[in-house]
């Protein structure tokens, strides 16, 4: 929850605070919560999302979504060639990643950040399985395309 959280704020703390709103508003909704054939992660992500989105709307002007974290860890058996290649190409998906408007950034936290299904990310966004799939394939490939575009 925290890693979904932490890739829609500008800081560490600002994704610790919102993510113990999270919990505390799931535990005080807990009495409430009843299994419509929703998963319960799904409506843990549902919270979290109305969360990060009432907290930029009291924040104004908003900050733009704070790239996704390093997903790149250098391994020891890296040459410093490969290292700086996987470096500079990840650089580049990151500013390709700012090109993109939020709801497609949202689509890729959820999907690579927070590792969800496509079934539960269509049920965090409140959309059917086919349209969130068709929409996540898009981006991707929208994506791809200017990766290679770049090249």
């Amino acid at each position: 929850m925290y890693r979904y959280i932490r890739t829609r704020t500008a800081s560490d703390e600002e994704a610790l605070d919102l993510t113990q709103q999270v919990f505390v508003k799931a535990l005080s909704g807990l009495q409430s919560y009843r299994n419509r054939g929703l998963p319960f992660g799904a409506w843990l992500f549902r919270i979290a999302r109305n969360v990060v989105i009432d907290a930029r709307r009291r924040r104004r002007p908003s900050v733009e979504w704070d790239l996704v974290p390093d997903l790149l860890q250098p391994s020891y058996e890296w040459g410093t060639e490969e290292v700086i290649v996987k470096q500079e190409a990840l650089e580049r998906l990151r500013e390709l990643m700012l090109t993109l408007r939020p709801d497609q950034r949202e689509l890729i936290v959820l999907r690579f950040e927070a590792q969800l299904p496509v079934a539960q990310i269509a049920k965090v966004l409140g959309k059917s399985y086919a349209a969130t799939h068709k929409q996540l394939m898009r981006t991707l490939d929208l994506l791809k395309e200017a990766f290679r575009a770049q090249q």
